[in-house]
């Protein structure tokens, strides 16, 4: 997806399914004031809007690709540290740098904003990684499908690596510079899964033969 699931995109899966609301809206309501703000859900909300949507959550690998563009699959093309490059631009992600800054000035006017927080699904679209993809580093994290373990490789020991916990990927918008690079992993899940609701998510699904024959016209 090119957007973070928003509230009001949430909102339809809600009245079509008559499920429960997330416990992010105050009071259990929707709010039209926060319609455009990505939503904040547990891991298998996420997981359930996605099967209603006829998709899936990405793996943390996929999310990553779509971050951070061909190059980190492609040793002939350079990889890059955030969606839009190797410099890190504060005016590009909501996150701790962009308000504390005073880059966030311009925003705070256009969506009359006296604080920090979540900003809507649609912002930052400098900051669009090389496929298109917005939001991918901070305003909120994102759960992905895979389990937090550890990389081939990896010689560390960490007591969350195993089948307990999942990924989270992105940042948020309190999160500093080096938490919302592209190669930067959260933990999600604390206490379960069923409970935690400190992420947001995008989908994902196959490519069609039509999106193929699209992209080359």
């Amino acid at each position: 997806d090119k957007y973070e699931v928003s509230n009001s995109d949430y909102k339809k899966y809600i009245d079509a399914t008559y499920s429960k609301s997330p416990r992010s809206w105050k009071d259990g309501k929707f709010s039209a004031d926060d319609a455009d703000l990505p939503v904040m859900v547990t891991y298998h909300e996420a997981l359930s809007y996605a099967k209603w949507a006829g998709k899936r959550l990405p793996t943390e690998q996929e999310w990553e690709k779509a971050a951070r563009g061909p190059g980190l699959f492609d040793d002939s093309i350079k990889t890059i540290s955030y969606p839009w490059g190797n410099d890190f631009r504060p005016e590009y992600a909501n996150c701790r740098e962009f308000w504390a800054n005073g880059v966030a000035n311009e925003i705070k006017k256009k969506f009359y904003l006296h604080g920090k927080g979540l900003l809507p699904v649609v912002s930052f679209e400098k900051g669009s990684s090389p496929y298109g993809a917005i939001n991918m580093s901070g305003n909120a994290g994102e759960w992905t499908s895979s389990w937090y373990r550890a990389y081939s490789g990896n010689k560390r020991s960490d007591k969350r690596y195993g089948s307990q916990y999942k990924v989270i990927r992105g940042g948020a918008w309190y999160s500093p510079r080096d938490k919302i690079r592209a190669a930067s992993r959260q933990v999600g899940g604390i206490p379960d899964l069923y409970s935690d609701n400190t992420a947001g998510f995008r989908c994902v699904r196959k490519a069609k033969i039509l999106d193929r024959q699209a992209d080359h016209n």
